[in-house]
């Protein structure tokens, strides 16, 4: 399970948003550049179940099979969809 560390800034009625410090990892990251957090902290909003207050120190986690799943489609399904305009365009 792929899990951060963050603090509550804001909370609605089921959502929260945390503020998460980017972590060492992504400096040996491949995408770091990419993905826009070089300079900056990555707020998430995330289902309140826990009724978080702001400013509590929460941890958010993901599955490792939910993470694969959206890298497939992030990745996967746009060459995907190249490919298959390129051949109808050729067809």
């Amino acid at each position: 399970m792929v899990s951060e560390q963050g603090i509550t800034e804001k909370v609605t009625d089921r959502k929260a948003t945390v503020r998460v410090r980017k972590s060492p990892t992504c400096a040996h990251c491949g995408s770091r550049t990419s993905c826009d957090i070089s300079d900056r902290d990555m707020l998430v909003e995330v289902s309140n179940d826990l009724q978080a207050k702001v400013g509590d120190y929460v941890e958010i986690s993901v599955p490792e099979g939910t993470l694969l799943k959206l890298s497939v489609l992030v990745y996967l399904f746009p060459i995907i969809a190249l490919m298959t305009g390129a051949f109808r365009r050729v067809l």
